[in-house]
């Protein structure tokens, strides 16, 4: 069985959230697509860069591809500082690790 919380939605103080801790997202799974996928991306766009070298690619690389890149990491980064909360979480209420 499902450990269940309840949260209070502090916009609507009637309501409630119920939350199944076993649906929460698997973050080292998703963490791993999410670095397979930024991968792959690297190397798209390093085989476009050597087919598209002017002004206007050097201006979607700085104002574009740059911050993101730097977003995807810090996203990564993140997730691999709240993964072990997340299971300290799910070991403290009981729910089975999978």
């Amino acid at each position: 069985m499902k450990s269940m919380v309840r949260l209070e939605d502090s916009t609507h103080p009637t309501s409630k959230l119920q939350v199944q801790l076993g649906d929460l997202v698997n973050l080292s799974s998703s963490s791993m697509e999410l670095h397979g996928a930024l991968k792959e991306l690297r190397i798209l766009w390093d085989e476009t860069k050597a087919a598209w070298n002017d002004p206007v690619r050097r201006e979607f690389e700085q104002q574009f591809w740059e911050p993101f890149q730097a977003q995807i990491l810090s996203t990564l980064r993140a997730v691999e500082r709240l993964s072990p909360i997340l299971e300290k979480v799910r070991n403290d209420c009981g729910e089975p690790r999978f």
